[in-house]
């Protein structure tokens, strides 16, 4: 039984069954409530007791049995796993969602070889109640956070003639490491900017701009965006409105988007299905992204500020 969890293990976990198994079956490794349930459910690894601390605690038999399967070969498994694992959560980091045929198709450019589907979707499948980044469904393989894998599937099948956006093999695996963020120019001015004129951390401020990142992956306009931070933000003078959206705006237009296949809606800008928006202005014709219709100069402002638009960001 031990040596078939092995083989679907990746470097993460791997090395934490090593180090417990390194130091005679007792040791501690910090690890959310899920992953230790992982280890449990597999019976490997459970919580126990040293000298009054808590610790990870081994059975013996699964420490003897480990000890004795624990080769080179385990070791290029892992690897392979790591692989497998790491891309797959760095394609829909970018991508949302992916069918299998797309999936293959993508792995075999990157690794240059055809996934053998049954084993790779065990891998996938039994790493999910540990990382908890993505699932698998009717649709394929979603980042854990697409909640529509059909609208994003629409929507990648809406723009044929526009291929997945070409990152790197080392990008992707990159942006499949736990807790990855990808914090470019528009994300750390905007973290800047609310920190400037909010008495609240960093980590507070880069919180709030992450999930702007997030609905904007899902299709949400600045309006939308702008509304979610007034519910969290006082935001009330004109100016700051109008610098909120300014950075609403430019991290908009260089968010890298599951819709548009990974791309930013800038690197989108010479085609047609350009998605970038701009600043109104008071002669433009201005629409709401919520309700999808034109606003009029007497209708309230789309910012969610109250005021007619003509006095507000159409002044």
């Amino acid at each position: 039984m031990l040596p078939i969890i092995l083989n679907k293990l990746d470097e993460t976990r791997y090395r934490i069954i090593k180090q417990v198994a390194s130091r005679g079956g007792q040791a501690f490794v910090a690890l959310e409530s899920h992953q230790l349930d992982y280890f449990k459910d597999r019976a490997l690894i459970f919580t126990g007791k040293s000298k009054g601390k808590k610790m990870l605690v081994m059975p013996q038999e699964v420490l003897e049995c480990f000890k004795k399967i624990d080769s080179t070969s385990d070791r290029e498994m892992t690897r392979r796993n790591t692989e497998w694992i790491r891309l797959t959560h760095g394609m829909l980091h970018y991508f949302g969602t992916l069918g299998l045929k797309e999936l293959d198709e993508l792995f075999k450019y990157y690794t240059g070889t055809s996934l053998p589907m049954g084993d790779f979707i065990s891998i996938l499948d039994d790493s999910e109640s540990f990382y908890r980044e993505i699932r698998l469904d009717t649709k394929g393989f979603s980042n854990s956070r697409v909640w529509d894998a059909e609208r994003v599937k629409k929507e990648h099948r809406s723009r044929p003639d526009l291929s997945f956006y070409p990152f790197t093999k080392t990008q992707l695996l990159r942006a499949g490491e736990p807790g990855f963020v990808e914090r470019n120019p528009s994300y750390e001015s905007f973290v800047e900017f609310i920190m400037r004129n909010y008495d609240i951390s960093r980590d507070v401020a880069a919180s709030l701009v992450e999930e702007c990142v997030y609905a904007i992956r899902i299709g949400e306009g600045p309006s939308n965006l702008l509304q979610f931070l007034q519910s969290q933000l006082e935001i009330d003078e004109l100016e700051l409105i109008q610098a909120f959206m300014d950075h609403i705006v430019t991290l908009h237009n260089n968010t890298r988007q599951w819709f548009i296949k990974g791309y930013t809606p800038n690197e989108l800008s010479p085609f047609k299905n350009r998605t970038s928006y701009s600043l109104p202005s008071a002669k433009a014709e201005v629409v709401d992204f919520a309700t999808r219709k034109k606003v009029g100069r007497n209708d309230p402002c789309p910012c969610g500020s109250g005021k007619k638009f003509k006095k507000c960001c159409g002044g």
